[in-house]
């Protein structure tokens, strides 16, 4: 009896290895003889390795040289063609863009925030925030934004030089971030916020508290392998950053009450 029972088990061994390999087979070569370069399942599975264990842009860059600006990839088990020609680009990004506002695979995951942010809604919700937004980016609004991109620029020289006087280690990539922060705050909110003299502003609290928490395997895996991603327990983006943007909107709102009253 029990050699029945190991035969029976092996036969089912072997059937799993066929089944597996023939859904990698089938899903993965979805760029066979479509006449681009493109990954083939080994060389995807290194570009998903290469994402968790190297800096993203130097990954982006070294298939770019080896493929070309136009290939066959994957995110996940869903096909999916990388551009990199400046000319289609522009048709995607401009000309065509109604046609490309849902390219790639819903990065939702549940979380209400996360979720109906322009970058991640469905067409006809992003045709509408596109309607509401587009008035703030017309020519004369961008000329307006232009001296107080200046001013924090000056600041921002001027800490330069104060830092370069003390002979010592610079920590830029903190100073650049301090910079957009600062940028950000007086182009949205109209806030001097000097963000390396006033860390406790629950403006800065708010981006170091969300945006600090999404970095990490957690955010590689969504944006790469989007269907896996939601198959695994996994919380993105966590709730405790989410508060951190819920309170400073608080914050905003009473702020705004307040000084309506008092005009």
């Amino acid at each position: 009896s029990t050699r029945p029972c190991c035969k029976r088990l092996l036969a089912l061994v072997f059937l799993l290895i066929f089944l597996i390999f023939w859904v990698i087979r089938k899903t993965y070569g979805f760029w066979n003889g479509k006449g681009i370069p493109y990954l083939s399942f080994t060389d995807y599975v290194k570009l998903v390795y290469d994402n968790f264990t190297k800096p993203l842009h130097e990954v982006n860059l070294e298939n770019y040289r080896r493929r070309g600006r136009l290939y066959g990839s994957y995110e996940g088990f869903v096909p999916a063609l990388v551009v990199g020609d400046p000319l289609l680009l522009r048709d995607i990004y401009v000309k065509d863009f109604k046609c490309f506002s849902d390219r790639i695979v819903s990065n939702a995951t549940g979380n209400p925030l996360w979720d109906r942010m322009m970058l991640n809604s469905p067409e006809e919700e992003w045709k509408a925030t596109r309607t509401m937004m587009s008035p703030a980016f017309t020519t004369s609004r961008l000329k307006a934004m232009i001296p107080k991109i200046i001013a924090t620029s000056d600041e921002f020289c001027k800490r330069l030089l104060l830092e370069g006087e003390k002979k010592g280690a610079v920590e830029l990539s903190g100073m650049f971030e301090s910079f957009a922060m600062d940028t950000t705050a007086a182009l949205v909110y109209s806030l001097d916020l000097n963000t390396h003299e006033n860390l406790d502003h629950p403006l800065v609290k708010c981006c170091k508290g969300f945006f600090g928490n999404l970095r990490g395997c957690k955010m590689i895996l969504l944006f790469t392998m989007s269907r896996v991603f939601k198959l695994l327990p996994l919380e993105f983006p966590s709730k405790k950053g989410t508060e951190y943007v819920k309170q400073f909107t608080r914050h905003m709102a009473h702020q705004r009450v307040r000084f309506e009253r008092e005009i």
